[in-house]
């Protein structure tokens, strides 16, 4: 009797059957090193590799062997034009300017730009130094190109048309340009919807119109920190509809003018270290109906921020000196304020029963002063400090206190209060950013005072430490037992108002998954000894609520 065979026949690789250009745009989406490894399955496969549309040269993935790097690049673009053919997309990321490099994208750039119909062109150079490569005017004349990405490169003067008409992503990082050469690419982009300027050099004036530039969704515009005496002043003009995204960060000098009509897009605003007006500030409640999304950081010019919003989500500010707030925001999903010193005064406004957020944020606390070497916690400190978290009191509060250099000092009026404040505030979290040399007796005192004003309902520390390794873990110990005393210990003897009212004081730590489990003082100390590391503790609080008068609606 004949036998079967012994062996399946194999098919064909069904894939391998598809046609080129469909396999170079399915491989268009995977890492290039998954690409090579897959080059090495057939000739056929190889083939794909050597005549891929998409190319990705970093000099990282040679050891440092920047020559080999050179002569990879210089062959494989050599191979492509002598096929004739097309690159799609061209990314060099090489470390620095240098002579060899800049003789061979001499010769390779008008190639790529001229001869291969380029769509996405990214040329990069990591280390930041003062060397620009003067990029080859060619390119900015490719009429094909739709994402346009340098970094560390200089743009000369332009004399020619920019026939930019397809281009829709502009991202230039380190990039020494004049107004004169991106004027010309501004005004010749119809199409562009991403425009980032990231520590550029040269410009001092950059405008956006709705006439020429109707598309953009995003405009982002960062000031060189590195080399300040290189940047001048600039003003930014933006007159466009369609905006959906704005960042900004520049120097205290330098302004955003604006025409204040409305952008019914708009969804998120980042503004840092930015002059703002009168104006400006209400123009955020009057100007942006779909704006969702809204940061200050450390802007000129504001004493007050009264802002009404149905839209707005998210609100971060971080302020420079002690400003009022007045916020209006039914919706407000997020808050969050930073500063060195309290609000002057807080108020908050939002739909009844809606669940919110809020963190409180104080570097180096201090008073309210203007002394910024008098840091002594005042009784009028706390009562401000109390009428803030009673403005947030239909949120769920974090308070971060963080002094990182010298020591807390406390008006003994501070220890003697009793009950002065009647309302006392739910916190879900208080975190404390501690130093070494924080007094610890300070920290007793500070948190007696927070006590009387708040109830917090977890209680957590983190230990910065720049010391010996052996000194960190006996600081960790040392605090770890420190707070246990002060919750535990002292709660029996009733020293202080805030004691009779705290039924119970768990002792957690947080777990590598992140979650937190009920911990032993003792097996924990012993942890620390046996694993130095930053282990997250904190302590859960259990109050009588019967006393607080102000709480979180979201309980």
């Amino acid at each position: 009797m004949q036998k079967g065979p012994t062996k399946m026949k194999i098919e064909d690789d069904t894939i391998s059957r598809l046609p080129e250009s469909i396999l170079h745009h399915i491989l268009s989406f995977l890492p290039q090193n998954d690409v090579a490894r897959a080059s090495v399955l057939s000739k056929s496969w190889h083939r794909l590799w050597t005549t891929r549309p998409k190319l990705v040269f970093r000099e990282s993935r040679f050891s440092g062997n920047k020559k080999a790097f050179l002569s990879y690049l210089d062959k494989t673009l050599e191979n492509h034009n002598l096929q004739k053919l097309a690159v799609h997309e061209f990314n060099v990321d090489m470390s620095e300017v240098d002579r060899e490099s800049i003789l061979l994208l001499n010769k390779l750039i008008p190639i790529v730009v001229l001869n291969m119909g380029v769509k996405i062109f990214n040329l990069s150079f990591s280390l930041e130094t003062f060397t620009y490569l003067d990029l080859p005017l060619v390119v900015i004349q490719s009429e094909s190109l739709q994402k346009f990405t340098l970094r560390s490169c200089k743009l000369n003067q332009v004399d020619n048309f920019v026939p930019f008409s397809r281009l829709q992503t502009l991202s230039f990082t380190r990039v020494h340009v004049e107004d004169e050469t991106f004027e010309k690419i501004m005004s010749s982009c119809p199409s562009i919807e991403y425009l980032a300027l990231n520590r550029c050099k040269g410009l001092t004036a950059i405008n956006v119109y709705t006439t020429r530039n109707r598309n953009l969704k995003h405009f982002e515009f960062r000031r060189d920190e590195l080399y300040p005496k290189d940047c001048k002043l600039c003003q930014i003009e933006i007159d466009v509809q369609t905006l959906e995204t704005v960042i900004v960060e520049s120097c205290p000098k330098w302004f955003i003018r604006h025409n204040h009509l409305l952008q019914p897009r708009l969804k998120s605003m980042y503004l840092k270290n930015v002059r703002l007006s009168v104006e400006s500030v209400e123009s955020f409640s009057f100007n942006f109906p779909c704006l969702e999304d809204l940061t200050l950081s450390r802007c000129y010019g504001i004493k007050e921020l009264t802002l009404s919003s149905r839209s707005i989500k998210c609100l971060k500010i971080e302020a420079r000196g002690s400003i009022a707030v007045v916020i209006d925001a039914p919706n407000i999903c997020c808050f969050e304020y930073a500063c060195i010193y309290l609000p002057s005064s807080m108020s908050f406004t939002t739909s009844p029963g809606h669940k919110w957020t809020s963190s409180m944020i104080l570097h180096h606390f201090a008073n309210n002063l203007g002394d910024n070497d008098d840091d002594r916690v005042t009784p009028s400190w706390l009562q401000n400090l109390n009428e803030v978290l009673a403005a947030l009191s239909r949120s769920e509060i974090t308070l971060h206190l963080s002094k990182c250099v010298g020591k807390w000092a406390f008006e003994e009026s501070v220890l003697d209060m009793r009950s002065n404040y009647p309302r006392l505030t739910v916190v879900e979290s208080l975190e404390f950013i501690l130093n070494q040399c924080d007094s610890r007796l300070s920290l007793s005192s500070l948190v007696n005072g927070l006590f009387r004003i708040c109830r917090p309902r977890y209680v957590g520390w983190c230990l910065l430490y720049g010391e010996p390794q052996n000194e960190w873990e006996r600081e960790q110990m040392g605090l770890t037992e420190f707070l246990c005393t002060i919750l535990v210990t002292e709660r029996e003897r009733r020293s202080y108002i805030w004691q009779q009212d705290l039924e119970e004081v768990v002792l957690e730590a947080r777990d590598i998954d992140g979650g937190w489990h009920m911990a032993c003082l003792s097996e924990l100390l012993q942890s620390i000894r046996e694993t130095p590391r930053n282990v997250p503790i904190r302590f859960q609080l259990k109050w009588k609520l019967t006393e607080i008068v102000c709480e979180s609606s979201n309980i």
